[in-house]
């Protein structure tokens, strides 16, 4: 819900609730060897403020409940029940060719243990700041520094037994710190004109950094025994846009980006994404009806942590078709898309069960969406 000039100085006051209640079983030959169960309920305020001093921002309070439970065949992870609660702030100032942004957020978690395990405590405080500044017409540029805090899960400090869905053994460790972060990001853009364009480049160096260690034990069926571990690590990349209207119906994008992430003790991070090169065709056919047609190169691979295996590159060709209208109801769009044109054996290095599951084949979605 949201009420407008609720309070003086405030114009906007946005309440947002929910919950959720979830509940699955993983099932071998039949049997299920894993049951997760999952309520989960949170609460959001946001208090948009008028301007002060010329600065226009949102205050607000969120408060999360989750009471998590997993049980295997011959091991059993503890009930935890965690309550997380933040404050944060977010400002915005303009000033002639320069926007300046402050952000800050504050949390604190404690996470409650049936029984077999200590509970645990954790906060964290996070802070940003920006700015950009258009140098010229439809040019900018923008810098952003951050130093941000994020605190270890349930699954993270207490997970204990097998994960059928990733084929692992998995084992938390309840003494867990908060992850801490100081990120530096770079980013040129042109948002005008016929040709417009969008690269950045960002460092974050984070010292405790959560991750998931493959031990390299394979007790049987196809699983691997692994556990959250802690080390401080950097991560660098890049990831650019640019696009060229040949005309008014017809445009060309080419699209990448590039992440690399390492043990600052030595050795790659796990399942690192790999190098990513596409271009887009994009055609307006008729008035209401477009189209599109993709390709992107997944590079192979090969920086790896220890006991894992690499994948191969590949090709993803896409085709789609969007027919798009407005009534007096409202808007509607009808969708056609054509995925994995080539029928390629495609592995996404990101998912714990890449070497047993390839991505879809050829497939077709046919969709449709009605906005009012």
């Amino acid at each position: 819900g949201e009420l407008r000039d609720p309070l003086p100085g405030i114009e906007r006051a946005r309440l947002r609730v929910g919950y959720s209640d979830y509940r699955h079983a993983e099932k071998e030959a039949g049997a299920a060897v894993a049951i997760f169960d999952n309520q989960a309920s949170e609460t959001r305020l946001e208090l948009t403020h008028r301007p002060l001093f010329g600065w226009r921002g949102v205050i607000g309070g969120q408060t999360t409940r989750r009471d998590f439970a997993r049980w295997t065949a011959e091991h059993r992870m503890p009930d935890t029940l965690t309550r997380n609660h933040a404050l944060f702030l977010l400002e915005e100032y303009g000033a002639g060719a320069w926007r300046y942004e402050l952000g800050s957020r504050y949390e604190w978690q404690e996470i409650e243990v049936d029984a077999g395990a200590p509970d645990t405590r954790h906060d964290g405080l996070s802070l940003s700041a920006g700015a950009v500044w258009t140098f010229a017409p439809a040019y900018s540029l923008g810098f952003s520094l951050s130093r941000s805090q994020r605190l270890p899960s349930a699954e993270e400090l207490y997970a204990y037994g097998p994960h059928a869905a990733s084929r692992t053994i998995e084992r938390g460790d309840p003494d867990l710190r908060e992850e801490t972060a100081h990120n530096a990001e770079i980013t040129l853009r042109k948002l005008k004109g016929k040709t417009t364009f969008s690269f950045s480049l960002f460092r974050n160096q984070v010292a405790d950094f959560i991750h998931v260690a493959d031990l390299g034990r394979q007790p049987g069926g196809g699983y691997r025994e692994v556990e959250y571990r802690q080390a401080d690590a950097l991560l660098t990349g890049f990831e650019g846009e640019l696009r060229h209207a040949f005309s008014a119906t017809t445009a060309l994008t080419l699209f990448g980006d590039r992440v690399r992430g390492r043990l600052k003790e030595g050795g790659n991070l796990p399942r690192l994404p790999a190098d990513r090169l596409g271009v887009r065709l994009e055609q307006q056919l008729t008035a209401g009806l477009s189209g599109e047609l993709s390709l992107l190169r997944v590079q192979r691979q090969d920086r790896l942590a220890e006991f894992e295996t690499q994948t191969p590159g590949y090709n993803l060709l896409a085709a789609g078709l969007a027919w798009q209208g407005a009534s007096s109801e409202g808007d509607w769009l009808v969708y056609l898309k054509a995925d994995n044109l080539l029928d390629v054996e495609a592995r996404q290095h990101s998912s714990p069960i890449k070497d047993e599951v390839v991505l879809p084949g050829r497939n077709l979605t046919l969709g449709t969406r009605f906005t009012f």
